[in-house]
């Protein structure tokens, strides 16, 4: 993870072996969460599916033919380092214009506190004036109806979207399940998604595919995980 410099190289399972007497799994939140997703959530009954999670960052997930797919090095899926502007801000993976950059929730944040200056009439700048905001109160309020909120989750849909699409391109895969915090706007941020992908995407591709939010919530990663745990234990005792 970016977020998490230091561990990107790391390989815990011997010292985490070494230290418990126990067989170790390790596997990244997003990955845990896709699993969780496509066995009993959201993705269930699909065969192929990618999975992203939005919150203080983004990440993303593959499955192919009911596996998750790792790629070359174990970091397939970073769905929050699609370049979105070529021209934008520096991201902390050393990029510039990740969609992180535009669509996590810091950052959604960020965007809206520079454009607060020039809209005063908003909810959302009554509610500056006594604590910091959050994505989640930019969501409760475009719900509420206050329409700086709603263009900033119609911005932010459509960041997504235009990632969403290169992913239909690409992959021309079967479902997209959308989780984290910033899908709490529901509806709005999701058909905001769904236009845009369908705008950009290569149109066999993006009628094939069905895009939906998340099912387990907050649950999916230790579901995931669990699931995870149990089919890798299940596999090794069928190869005694």
């Amino acid at each position: 993870s970016t977020d998490l410099p230091s561990f990107v190289h790391g390989d815990f399972h011997p010292e985490l072996t070494a230290a418990t007497g126990l067989r170790i799994e390790l596997w990244n939140d997003a990955n845990a969460a896709a699993y969780g997703e496509y066995k009993v959530g959201a993705g269930r009954g699909s065969r192929d599916m990618f999975y992203v999670t939005i919150g203080t960052g983004i990440g993303g997930a593959i499955i192919l033919d009911g596996k998750l797919w790792f790629g070359a090095s174990g970091f397939a899926g970073e769905f929050g380092h699609i370049t979105i502007d070529a021209e934008g801000d520096e991201c902390v993976c050393g990029n510039t214009g990740c969609l992180e950059t535009v669509a996590s929730a810091p950052n959604i944040v960020r965007r809206a506190n520079e454009r607060l200056y020039r809209d005063n009439t908003s909810s959302l700048s009554k509610l500056a004036l006594n604590r910091d905001f959050t994505a989640a109160d930019i969501a409760r309020e475009a719900i509420n109806g206050d329409d700086f909120a709603l263009l900033m989750i119609e911005r932010t849909g459509k960041y997504i979207g235009a990632a969403v699409a290169s992913v239909i391109n690409l992959l021309n895969i079967e479902r997209i399940i959308l989780g984290g915090g910033v899908m709490e706007a529901g509806e709005l941020i999701l058909n905001a998604i769904i236009r845009e992908a369908g705008r950009r995407s290569f149109q066999p591709c993006f009628e094939a595919t069905q895009i939906a939010t998340a099912a387990l919530g907050t649950d999916a990663v230790t579901i995931g995980a669990a699931m995870l745990a149990r089919d890798a234990a299940q596999q090794e005792a069928t190869m005694r």
